[in-house]
């Protein structure tokens, strides 16, 4: 019990925007298969992201998939510039955001996590990586349980 059986990451680079109030994926997706039911998967998330022009916000969830059913949120990343980060007219703000999760999928089968992200408010831009030499990732680590 505690021990770390398996870790997993991935990390993608390069800008990716939107000025839409609907949430957007943001285009990595990290698996594990748990080697047991009562294993706990320790989620490590990082972002950087921005804000500009407008009155634009971050804000960005990290959504699970168990084998071929739905994505589902299962927790937010909190940062300087996540729910709350906002900027002003013509200004520019980048930030991080992180989230530590301990997940208990309850399942041996393939487990699948996203980050997606989206524009808190009505105007501006909102970026996850804010420069193209940015990466955001996870670090998956199956807990025995």
């Amino acid at each position: 019990t505690g021990s770390v059986l398996q870790v997993v990451q991935g990390t993608l680079a390069g800008t990716i925007s939107t000025t839409s109030t609907s949430e957007q994926y943001s285009g990595l997706t990290v698996s594990i298969t748990p080697s047991s039911s009562s294993s706990k998967i320790l989620v490590n998330c990082y972002s950087s992201n921005a804000i500009q022009s407008g009155a634009a916000s971050v804000t960005a969830n990290i959504k699970r998939q168990i084998a071929s059913g739905s994505y589902a949120i299962i927790t937010g990343l909190s940062g300087d510039a996540g729910h709350t980060g906002h900027g002003t007219s013509g200004h520019n703000y980048m930030g991080s955001l992180v989230a530590i999760y301990l997940d208990s999928p309850s399942t041996t089968s393939q487990v699948n996590y996203r980050v997606y992200f989206q524009n808190g408010q009505s105007n501006g831009t909102a970026f996850l990586n804010a420069y193209a030499n940015c990466k955001h990732g996870f670090v998956l680590q199956e807990i025995a349980g």
